[in-house]
């Protein structure tokens, strides 16, 4: 949810409010075709330019809050899921398996190149979230950078995203030094005991959610001394929150949320929070 003025108390990005009406994607779409034309600007300009000015004015209202977020642009983007579950962006799937909540997920590509997905879009949003990103990398991170939609294409193939999204790709022209703390300077390898001991409450899985590696605090809540064989995520852990299935493609969408994991046993369930 985000401050808007002009006698509007909220902002919601599914929808957006204007004196008290609530307007669909197609009377979002039908004004910026109307502005556009009225302006002679072309469309994805008009889409920026709103998404650019729906930042300035969150800017406004929060801005010692948007300035300490993340200390560059692909950490602000990790953290942008808060603002989307406050917004209510959610929907529910086709197949009744329940509500999906929106997302964002920023991965490097390079120095110079970020890969954006947004997952279960909502089509208004979508139309905006370039001038968002735009109007963040500069004003938050004097940084310039360029935003474009990638299109899909049909012979496009993601093993490891099964999930409705949108793939951006933000390109930057020019920044400064980035500040992140997030960037690792240098790499320590240290043996699979060790980790184990060292973060207790944490477990490993491949693609087809069959268990790896279990630290030694979780072991101890499934009275277990080693994985026992062939053992699935799903047979002995069930995911509280997100509201996501227990699918690696699912998990992917949500990588940089906190999860709450309740451990399944015949007795009882405790509940853990693993990251």
């Amino acid at each position: 949810m985000f401050p808007c003025r002009s006698g509007c108390s909220t902002f919601k990005l599914p929808g957006m409010p204007m004196c008290g009406k609530v307007l669909g994607k197609e009377d979002f779409e039908k004004i910026l075709i109307n502005q556009s034309n009225a302006a002679g600007v072309p469309m994805e300009d008009v889409k920026k330019s709103i998404g650019e000015e729906l930042f300035k004015i969150c800017y406004e209202e929060d801005q010692h809050v948007l300035e300490v977020v993340g200390g560059s642009l692909k950490d602000f983007l990790n953290s942008f899921n808060t603002h989307l579950k406050q917004s209510g962006q959610s929907r529910t799937q086709e197949d009744g398996g329940g509500l999906q909540e929106g997302s964002i997920l920023c991965l490097e590509k390079d120095p110079d190149h970020l890969n954006v997905y947004y997952f279960f879009p909502i089509n208004i949003t979508a139309l905006i979230l370039p001038g968002i990103i735009k109007a963040a990398a500069y004003t938050l991170y004097e940084t310039d950078i360029e935003v474009k939609l990638i299109p899909h294409r049909d012979n496009d193939s993601n093993d490891f995203i099964k999930e409705p999204y949108l793939l951006y790709s933000v390109e930057v022209k020019n920044t400064k030094p980035s500040l992140s703390p997030c960037r690792p300077q240098s790499y320590v390898v240290i043996s699979a005991a060790i980790f184990c001991k060292t973060f207790p409450f944490h477990f490993m899985f491949d693609t087809d959610m069959n268990m790896l590696q279990i630290g030694d605090g979780v072991k101890k809540l499934l009275n277990w001394k080693d994985i026992p064989g062939k053992t699935n995520f799903e047979e002995n852990f069930e995911i509280v929150s997100p509201k996501i299935s227990s699918t690696f493609s699912a998990i992917m969408t949500m990588l940089n949320m906190q999860f709450t994991i309740r451990v399944k046993r015949w007795d009882t369930t405790i509940e853990k929070s693993s990251e």
